[in-house]
């Protein structure tokens, strides 16, 4: 069975950063349950030079309760929110609460490798690493309890980043499907250049070497084609949603990202069929 392997590596401790840039660790999962109606997103960043946060996003039957505190310590954990790098996530707060179990699905997605994510000036690259999961167990939003069976993905990064000014726009996909996983980010960069990457997940990780999206009236996801380096090209549409914004940054005057976090059903058609994804969209806004 495939474990977690780098998603689990333990927070690391670097420094001396005066007048560096931010280093983060940052932790995340995503969960989407459509029968039941219930989404969201676990994220932590900590930091030994910047601040930390905690941010848990729930969505239950159309309704939204968020929780978001500080992180003063080099650890995953919170008055309320803990997530544990053995997949194993918890939630205590007077609106919103869970205990989830993540268990890795299909091999994971070395991002890392594929020099992908642009660095800051003058820094090494951001180490990242992500995998699909199955999700199960218990949400509650103001006293509303959903036992749930989902699927997402875990994510895990650490190294020098601001994302305000590593991008200017991108979109970065989780998707599951019954024999396999989708892993991509396509985004513009400070250059003026279009980059995409990702894997199919399943025994192995299969490449991506093209993706297209195409917009629907609201500017989230209707169509994405996406090419392989093997040639079996996959066309998914997107039906319902549901999605919350994400703050990613802190209170600032100047460029600021802006990204809003969509769970949405999946229609591959064919041999594919139907499956599940959260997509994250992110803009930079340069007005101030």
């Amino acid at each position: 069975m495939t474990g977690w392997g780098p998603l689990a590596t333990p927070v690391h401790v670097h420094g001396p950063f005066a007048g560096d840039a931010a280093w983060r660790e940052n932790a995340f999962l995503s969960f989407f349950d459509d029968e039941r109606g219930v989404c969201g997103a676990i994220h932590c960043s900590v930091s030994p030079n910047a601040p930390g946060r905690a941010r848990a996003s729930v969505v239950v039957d159309g309704r939204l309760a968020e929780v978001i505190e500080p992180l003063d310590e080099l650890a995953f954990r919170g008055a309320a929110v803990e997530l544990d790098l053995s997949g194993h996530v918890i939630v205590r707060h007077e609106r919103v609460a869970l205990d989830l179990t993540a268990t890795p699905r299909f091999v994971p997605a070395d991002y890392t490798r594929l020099e992908l994510i642009p660095p800051l000036p003058g820094h090494d690259p951001l180490t990242h690493f992500q995998q699909g999961a199955d999700v199960t167990g218990w949400v509650e939003i103001d006293g509303v309890r959903r036992d749930i069976t989902a699927r997402g993905f875990r994510d895990r990064t650490w190294g020098f980043r601001d994302e305000s000014a590593m991008f200017v726009e991108y979109l970065a996909l989780g998707a599951c499907f019954e024999t396999f996983d989708l892993t991509l980010t396509k985004f513009l960069d400070e250059t003026g250049q279009t980059q995409v990457g990702g894997y199919r997940l399943a025994d192995q990780a299969e490449q991506v070497v093209r993706a297209e999206i195409t917009r629907s009236a609201a500017g989230l996801l209707a169509v994405l084609d996406v090419d392989f380096e093997s040639p079996a090209p996959l066309t998914l549409r997107a039906g319902p949603s549901v999605g919350f914004w994400a703050p990613m940054g802190v209170e600032r005057r100047g460029p600021a990202l802006a990204a809003y976090e969509e769970c949405v059903v999946l229609d591959g058609g064919g041999k594919v069929g139907r499956g599940t994804a959260v997509i994250e969209h992110g803009i930079v806004r340069r007005l101030f």
